[in-house]
């Protein structure tokens, strides 16, 4: 999530009293690092900022995949250290001391490698991460069998708002 989404809409959740967690992806870039203050700022009026690796790899499935640079193509290793790295900035920026933060799998994608080679990294995230978001096409997070280290989210983007309130409203009255 870029710093103009957090300009936008943390005035727009603080007028409605809510808080939100963004996920970023942190990069030891002097771009990322010089426009982290809106990061700090948004952390200490109670938001969550959480890590989203610091190089977004998805499935060289997507079109705006790089296909140098995506999970079919990449070790565990790989993976890990993009995961690092966004932690190390954010730790550097946002501290947060004895506790952990969440995490989302980028592209709600949740392996790496492909066939008999493909992995989850979800047992990593698990040991280092207090709750990590990933993907599903059905929702089904009931709050006595919920994954903390994979819970499913639906992928909103291109939503209206609305649609995204529908999606909410049902998930509550379901209770989950």
């Amino acid at each position: 999530m870029g710093r103009r989404h957090a300009e936008f809409l943390v005035p727009l959740l603080d007028d409605r009293g809510l808080r939100a967690t963004f996920f970023v992806h942190a990069a030891p870039t002097v771009d990322w690092l010089s426009g982290g203050k809106v990061w700090q700022e948004a952390a200490a009026a109670g938001y969550e900022i959480g890590n989203q690796t610091s190089r977004n790899p998805c499935s060289c499935a997507h079109s705006d995949s790089d296909p140098a640079y995506c999970l079919e193509r990449l070790s565990m290793q790989q993976v890990w250290e993009s995961v690092e790295a966004s932690e190390s900035v954010l730790d550097a920026l946002i501290p947060i001391g004895n506790g952990k933060r969440s995490f989302a799998y980028p592209c709600y994608e949740t392996w790496v490698g492909q066939g008999e080679t493909r992995l989850s990294y979800v047992p990593l995230v698990a040991t280092e991460f207090l709750a990590a978001r990933g993907g599903a096409q059905r929702i089904t997070n009931e709050p006595w069998s919920v994954d903390l280290s994979n819970v499913r989210a639906r992928d909103v983007a291109g939503r209206s708002a609305p649609q995204i309130i529908e999606f909410i409203e049902e998930g509550a009255q379901k209770g989950h």
